[in-house]
């Protein structure tokens, strides 16, 4: 059953218990979402209303005692509002510390009728929030406890900020006022904050009602990912089932959605990253076609209420094995995207470094979208093979190096194929077979005429090339016959010298004085060839000098040598210390020997082919339906949105 009201955060808070469900997803308010709440607060009139959004609450069976304030307090989870209600326990609180710093009488029984308590003995917010969050909640942001470390999910890092962000606003406005004025002005704004907003609040008696609420949300607008629609529709379907079975399967919705959050939570990936998810997903398990995907109605459309009017056992056979597909299907997703070190892949057993290393090279490489969806059949179809995975991380690549990098095909060529193959994979394939058919792609897009052509053509601008840098780290890991160098890859690709991290050997703007072994067309034609190209730590030391300089540096009076190709600890600079001059001859030996390094590095074993038999008919993939942005890098090391 479910009713429905009007209700002020006073009503919502003095005689209730909030927890947010370890299911939901953290806190997700970012700047903006604050400053629209901030302006909220500031246009309501003394005395006046201003409705703010929606508040969806599941009853539980028992109340517990307010030993503080000797009251009974009726206990709700929240099923949507948390975002409203934690910013707006977050900002009374600030008010609160600052009218008690001012002497303000009623501010102590303000606070423990609605942001404290007392259950059992034991002191607790009014609103919790899931495990995750609940000591940084607790103690960190309402306690104002120092943390041992910096915040480790990114829910508690935008906790963190939104209480800055209030903080600031606050102080802005004590500028200039005595304390009774700001202490007047405080009161206000907490009266605001407790009477003056005003929210519809639902409440529900069963988890399966969820859905049929958010039915309703969802056609009159609400804002939700499309993960967190598909939630709700799926326990919308479990409201179709009798008592016993309904409780069951909506429980097991939610814990697969709980596992779900905090995959995608402990790896800082945000709603972008959901909806990626769902979609990459429903293209292994569901439907390849990519122009079909019509987000969160697609879902809907497949597992369609009128599917289960007769028969009950495949609702819930269906909806109960896509929830947990799903939640399988984001552990695979989080460490496909991020570099989680030694706590990703542990299914793979003894076969999990070298997994974590084939995939921390195709993170590195520039492209992970196109390959998502089929790293994930495989994940789910063969949890226990790592090598097979780690062959099939290690083909795609090769795609992305052959396809994308040196062949520079859009970002899209041969998803088609990539994702017929992924549900292929998924619905009985093997493997080897997923592996000879993305061969076959590169053959299509990448051949070997193909690709050593464009690594041995001098008038390419390799220096314009995104993956130029991986390119140039692969080749100074071969040249230490397999041990990485001293920096690791994301010195040259995202550290604070990226900038500075690749070396023309050539300057970009020779001096004429120093450089006269190229003519001017010779400087035009190869200064941004891959063959006058080396990676360096910091190329400002270098600037636009003689190769002499930049081969030998200085010594100074002191006897200290400035840095130079001789002294650097990266092999291919020190390579460049045993030539006598750079000249347009050494370059072009140089390009050389990098296109025959390149072709076995990223070599394509095309009799994989011939197990396919003939091919399909042709489709042109270069013409398919654009990817969304390509999920590059590291998502370790950003924010929620798409990597950098």
């Amino acid at each position: 059953m479910t009713n429905s009201s009007t209700a002020s955060f006073d009503d919502l808070m003095s005689s209730r218990l909030l927890d947010v469900p370890d299911y939901q997803r953290g806190y997700a308010w970012e700047a903006e979402h604050l400053a629209e709440f901030w302006e909220d607060l500031d246009l309501i009139e003394p005395g006046g209303r201003h409705y703010t959004g929606t508040i969806v609450l599941r009853a539980h069976s028992q109340s517990v005692q307010d030993d503080s304030r000797q009251v009974p307090l009726d206990r709700f989870d929240v099923v949507d509002g948390q975002q409203r209600l934690t910013t707006c326990m977050l900002l009374l609180d600030r008010l609160y510390a600052r009218l008690e710093k001012l002497n303000d009488d009623d501010v102590r029984s303000d606070r423990r009728r609605l942001i404290t308590c007392t259950v059992d003995g034991v002191a607790r917010p009014k609103l919790q929030l899931g495990v995750d969050l609940r000591d940084w909640w607790s103690h960190v942001v309402l306690d104002g406890q120092p943390s041992l470390q910096a915040p480790r999910l990114a829910a508690q890092a935008r906790l963190s900020a939104a209480a800055a962000f209030l903080e600031a606003r606050l102080d802005a406005q004590r500028a200039g006022m005595s304390d009774t004025e700001y202490r007047g002005w405080l009161r206000r704004l907490a009266g605001k904050v407790t009477n003056g907003l005003q929210f519809s609040l639902y409440v529900v008696g069963d988890d399966s009602e969820v859905g049929v609420i958010f039915e309703t949300l969802n056609q009159r607008g609400k804002d939700l990912t499309e993960l967190e629609k598909t939630k709700n529709y799926l326990l919308f379907l479990a409201n179709q089932l009798e008592p016993g079975p309904r409780t069951a399967l909506a429980a097991s919705i939610n814990s697969c959605w709980r596992e779900i959050f905090t995959n995608l939570g402990t790896a800082r990936l945000g709603p972008y990253y959901e909806d990626q998810l769902l979609r990459a997903h429903w293209l292994a398990t569901e439907n390849p076609r990519q122009a079909e995907w019509d987000k969160a109605k697609s879902i809907k459309r497949r597992f369609h209420r009128r599917r289960y009017a007769t028969d009950k056992a495949l609702l819930v056979k269906e909806v109960g094995g896509y929830a947990m597909s799903l939640r399988d299907a984001s552990l695979a997703f989080r460490d496909i995207i991020i570099d989680g070190g030694m706590g990703s892949f542990t299914g793979y057993g003894a076969d999990a470094a070298a997994v974590r290393r084939a995939s921390r090279q195709l993170r590195q490489s520039g492209a992970v979208a196109v390959f998502v969806p089929l790293l994930i059949a495989a994940r789910l179809r063969f949890p226990t093979d790592g090598a097979g995975y780690a062959s099939l991380v290690d083909i795609c690549e090769r795609y992305s190096v052959r396809v994308f990098l040196i062949n520079e095909r859009r970002s899209n060529a041969g998803v088609t194929r990539l994702y017929s193959l992924a549900h292929a994979l998924h619905k009985g394939g093997s493997i080897n077979t997923a592996v000879a058919g993305v061969a076959r792609r590169i053959g299509y897009f990448a051949s070997d005429e193909q690709t050593c052509a464009e690594l041995r053509n001098l008038r390419r601008n390799w220096y314009a090339k995104a993956g130029h840098k991986y390119f140039l780290y692969q080749y100074e890991v071969h040249r230490l016959s397999g041990v990485a160098p001293a920096l690791g890859f994301d010195h040259f690709a995202t550290g604070e010298f990226r900038v500075s991290t690749t070396e023309h050997v050539l300057p970009q703007n020779p001096p004429d004085d120093c450089w006269q072994t190229f003519s001017a067309e010779e400087r035009e034609r190869y200064k941004h060839c891959l063959g006058n190209l080396v990676l360096t730590y910091d190329n400002t030391v270098y600037s636009n000098h003689s190769f002499a300089r930049k081969r030998d540096g200085v010594v100074s009076t002191e006897g200290t040598r400035s840095p130079c190709y001789r002294t650097s600890t990266l092999r291919q600079e020190q390579d460049l210390a045993d030539l006598e001059d750079w000249t347009p001859e050494q370059v072009e030996k140089r390009q050389l020997l990098l296109a025959d390094w390149a072709m076995q590095r990223w070599k394509v074993d095309f009799t994989l082919v011939e197990t396919l038999g003939p091919p399909p008919e042709p489709v042109d993939d270069e013409d398919s339906v654009d990817e969304p942005d390509q999920m590059l890098g590291d998502a370790g090391t950003s924010t929620d949105e798409p990597f950098g």
